[in-house]
């Protein structure tokens, strides 16, 4: 395999879909598009992507557009299509119990850590769920949480006539989320939504990561935010040491490099 080859990633989430183009484990090109949405209105640029990409690799969380992305792909591509799906080998140990398996993003994501980054990780995803996983360096998984999401558990404002046109412009997906110093005890309803959603950002994930980060102790984990909001809320978490939005999409590379080389 020519280390010049350019690989097309693909991670299909509840959310979004994400797939980024990377060549010598460059991440070149990306773009995401809504989900519920399919290729309907990116059909051009996603066929560009796949006629410079020489190999596919793709992970999901929704079964059905997993299958409606690969019919596609199967009709206008003759290269090397790999899915996670597939039972693929991702350098990692994981012990699973139950009958719903460890999501592929979160797996992908894992191995960006164990084989881009080499470190031991603790990999907190902002997205639709709020997850949070933990690995060696070596690849075993040590386990996990999932929570509600940050934006799904702030929705609920939009819905108050009183709150909607403040949470809005709090909440807004293109506002990165700001520092704010104290006194948080405000008096009016705009300081008071302000302050609230910063705090509970910062006591939320921030408590979580502190008591699962003393639960790793005394080892030193080196903690990654990634996934859809991971820009908007980065500056103002506490104890994030790498932010990386891209990272589920350079496990993905990782892992399609891997099985290449067997």
């Amino acid at each position: 395999m020519r280390s010049e080859e350019k690989i097309l990633t693909i991670d299909i989430g509840n959310s979004f879909t994400h797939c980024g183009l990377f060549q010598n484990k460059m991440l070149i090109v990306e773009m995401r598009w809504p989900t519920r949405q399919g290729l309907e209105r990116r059909k051009e640029i996603f066929l560009y992507l796949q006629r410079e990409a020489e190999g596919i690799i793709l992970a999901s969380v929704v079964p059905e557009k997993e299958r409606e992305l690969k019919d596609f792909i199967k009709r206008n591509f003759s290269g090397i299509l790999l899915s996670l799906s597939d039972g693929l080998e991702t350098g990692l140990e994981i012990e699973y119990a139950g009958e719903s398996p460890l999501g592929e993003d979160r797996i992908a994501s894992l191995s960006a850590v164990v084989f881009h980054y080499r470190k031991d990780g603790i990999v907190i995803d902002l997205g639709t769920a709020t997850t949070i996983s933990s690995v060696t360096r070596r690849g075993k998984f040590l386990g996990g949480v999932i929570a509600p999401g940050i934006a799904s558990s702030l929705s609920f404002l939009r819905k108050a006539r009183r709150l909607k046109a403040f949470s809005s412009r709090f909440l807004h997906p293109a506002t990165p989320a700001r520092k704010i110093p104290p006194p948080y005890l405000a008096k009016s309803t705009e300081a008071g939504l302000r302050n609230g959603i910063y705090l509970f950002i910062q006591s939320y994930l921030g408590g979580m990561v502190g008591r699962l980060k003393r639960e790793l102790a005394p080892k030193r984990f080196t903690t990654f935010l990634t996934g859809g909001f991971s820009f908007l809320y980065g500056n103002v978490l506490k104890g994030i040491d790498i932010i990386d939005p891209f990272l589920t999409l350079r496990g993905l590379c990782e892992i399609y490099h891997l099985n290449r080389r067997r």
